[in-house]
């Protein structure tokens, strides 16, 4: 099952062991979401099994380009295999220049940086596609809220079968009437359903609809 506030990042041992990864590691601390990585296995047997499982059950993935990283480019035929639609891959500017890519990478689209603070950046900009800052609040006159609430309820929704309101509003990262709201929009075009729940509400997906694309 995935999680939804789970996000894999494949990148190099290097930066696994250096000032990169705090970086990284306090972007997805602004967001509240947990950065999970395939090689904290101690046995290197269990490293690609590991990998593959947290592949598997993560929201987002993000994958750093690199030379000589093999893993990596495990990591993402893994990840096209298993269509994952929040895929994200980064690169250093120097490597897209300096290095003829495999072809499987060719024509792809790339978010580059150029050092350490380049790469907190972008990956701070994979993650605000999909979270909320922590504490953060939908305004009722912001125009891109209604959208972009129906479209995260949706793909959660999907994702998890059945959810409660309560978990979608601690997932998201905003009060339940904005839920709620979206919550009913989706029920009324007929594309979840929900059924009571004591004090709270579970919404699930209906078979066999699709969400026009917002």
């Amino acid at each position: 099952m995935i999680k939804p506030k789970q996000v894999f990042l494949g990148c190099s041992f290097k930066k696994r062991t250096s000032s990169y990864i705090y970086l990284a590691l306090d972007v997805a601390d602004q967001f509240d979401v947990t950065l999970v990585f395939g090689d904290n296995n101690p046995r290197a047997s269990d490293i690609r099994d590991q990998a593959f499982k947290l592949i598997s059950t993560s929201r987002v993935v993000i994958l750093d380009i690199v030379p000589d990283n093999v893993n990596v480019g495990v990591e993402f035929g893994f990840a096209q295999g298993a269509k994952k639609k929040d895929l994200y891959l980064l690169t250093r500017k120097p490597f897209l220049k300096s290095v003829q890519l495999p072809s499987m990478f060719q024509g792809l689209q790339y978010k580059s940086y150029r050092g350490e603070q380049a790469f907190g950046d972008r990956i701070e900009a994979c993650l605000a596609e999909h979270y909320r800052k922590r504490n953060s609040v939908i305004e009722q006159d912001d125009p891109s809220a209604e959208p972009w609430l129906k479209r995260e309820i949706d793909s959660l929704v999907n994702e998890l079968g059945r959810t409660t309101r309560g978990d979608l509003a601690a997932i998201l990262n905003c009060a339940g009437p904005d839920i709620t709201k979206a919550a009913n929009v989706l029920h009324g075009q007929g594309l979840i359903g929900r059924e009571a729940n004591g004090y709270d509400t579970i919404y699930f997906r209906l078979p066999n609809r699709v969400l026009e694309p917002v």
